[in-house]
């Protein structure tokens, strides 16, 4: 289960939410699978490295960077919520600094950030000057998307 789990958050280029990881699961496996089964699946992933929770849509996504231990930077657009994972080793040495100074010993070291993406940028930049070619920021231009429930 552990196997088709992680193939159906790597065949979706979005974030999914529990809820239709269950019932996704339970159609590929052709039986019920159960919201706890599904929660243990999932932290067994994650302590693995191969699944990250974005906290701030609650919902998972296979990583993109399996077994690196840098920083996870989430970009998260306030406007279309597409989510876009990247690694900023950068910040490791600056938070590891503010925690040591602070006696604080790091357990999980993502970051998640939210603003506008740059195709949302673009529409509101496009709209103030050109109002008549305004046009909704299409989710098949970003890699990673909104979160589905």
């Amino acid at each position: 289960m552990h196997r088709v789990l992680l193939d159906l958050l790597r065949e979706n280029e979005r974030p999914i939410g529990a809820y239709t990881l269950v019932r996704m699961l339970s159609e590929k496996l052709k039986r019920g699978v159960s919201p706890p089964t599904l929660y243990q699946a999932l932290s067994r992933l994650i302590q693995q490295g191969l699944v990250v929770r974005v906290e701030r849509r609650d919902c998972y996504i296979a990583t993109r960077h399996p077994g690196i231990a840098s920083t996870r930077l989430f970009l998260i657009c306030g406007h279309c919520d597409a989510v876009e994972e990247k690694l900023a080793p950068q910040l490791d040495v600056q938070l590891a600094e503010e925690a040591q100074a602070s006696g604080f010993k790091i357990a999980r070291n993502d970051v998640e950030v939210e603003g506008p993406c740059r195709c949302c940028a673009d529409q509101v930049e496009l709209s103030a000057s050109h109002p008549s070619q305004t046009e909704t920021c299409s989710p098949r231009r970003h890699r990673r998307l909104a979160c589905s429930s």
